[in-house]
């Protein structure tokens, strides 16, 4: 089928941070999936259905052979103020709420360093050709729901356990721990409020689970560590991906000056209601324009 499409401008926005192995480039593809769905008014409602599409447009996009199924999921299924766990095998879904009053905080600290970048193009080189011989060799059922305390480990997680298991297993695995990752684990470690750390992304950034109570002081302490350039980010359960723009509803009308009439729906800009003495929730969230086509014959030479 071929069509024609008018010009148009879109934009993407995302809240996740590039380059920091959290998925971005998978909240990328599932945005333009989305895109894709919004241009030509179709649905997919299976969401295994759409996150193994998004898996393999972004595997042919990077050429990868670790592309995650669950950060394609995550920005499918993601709701606020709850996390889940995903069996890639079984394709089982667990949901938890991630209360917003408990007194914990994901942070994410970013180690910007020309020694992580070199360190973590070769452990990538590495972690690629491991990969690829293990996924031709691999051919085991699912270690997740084979474990009798498989669901318990997301409260593991909460205690801060899996973060540290999941640490040791990748020092381990890819036999990649610059100096100051050492420097700043055994800075977070000691750290009260701290409980549990993990590199991730090769070394270039650390995840940490804290107490908020404690936030103030762990990030000060942690500043002291003499990383270079060091960033924070505190990560919460939020939406997934999600469409906002503006559509057209074509109404037939029985008139023949005008066949047409196109009401177009546009999401309305903010508003001062300062200067305009307006509550904000008495302004309607869409305008309304309505456009008469009338069509018109060729004239003949």
């Amino acid at each position: 089928m071929v069509a024609q499409v008018p010009g148009f401008k879109v934009v993407i926005v995302s809240s996740l941070p590039a380059k920091l192995g959290l998925g971005s480039n998978s909240a990328l593809v599932v945005a333009l999936y989305m895109f894709l769905e919004a241009i030509t008014n179709t649905c997919t409602g299976n969401v295994m259905e759409k996150m193994f599409a998004c898996q393999l447009a972004e595997r042919l996009a990077t050429n990868s052979c670790k592309v995650r199924a669950s950060d394609v999921l995550v920005s499918i299924i993601g709701e606020e103020g709850r996390i889940f766990a995903f069996d890639a095998r079984s394709l089982d879904v667990d949901r938890l709420n991630w209360n917003v009053d408990m007194d914990v905080q994901l942070v994410l600290v970013e180690l910007i360093s020309n020694d992580f970048e070199k360190g973590r193009s070769s452990a990538q080189r590495a972690s690629k050709t491991r990969c690829e011989r293990v996924a031709t060799a691999m051919n085991t059922t699912s270690r997740w729901r084979a474990h009798p305390a498989g669901v318990h480990n997301v409260y593991v997680c909460i205690a801060g356990e899996l973060l540290r298991e999941n640490h040791r297993s990748v020092c381990k695995r890819l036999n990649f721990s610059p100096d100051d990752t050492k420097r700043i684990e055994n800075m977070f470690e000691p750290t009260e409020g701290v409980l549990g750390v993990s590199v991730v992304n090769y070394g270039t950034s650390v995840v940490t689970l804290v107490r908020k109570s404690k936030l103030k002081t762990f990030i000060s302490l942690s500043s002291r560590a003499g990383i270079p350039r060091q960033r924070y980010y505190l990560i919460k359960a939020c939406t997934g991906a999600s469409t906002i723009y503006a559509y057209e509803r074509i109404a037939r009308i029985k008139y023949p000056s005008h066949p047409r009439l196109i009401v177009k729906h546009h999401l309305r800009e903010k508003i001062d209601t300062e200067e305009t003495n307006v509550r904000k929730y008495d302004v309607p969230l869409y305008v309304h324009t309505i456009s008469l086509f009338v069509s018109r014959k060729s004239s003949k030479s």
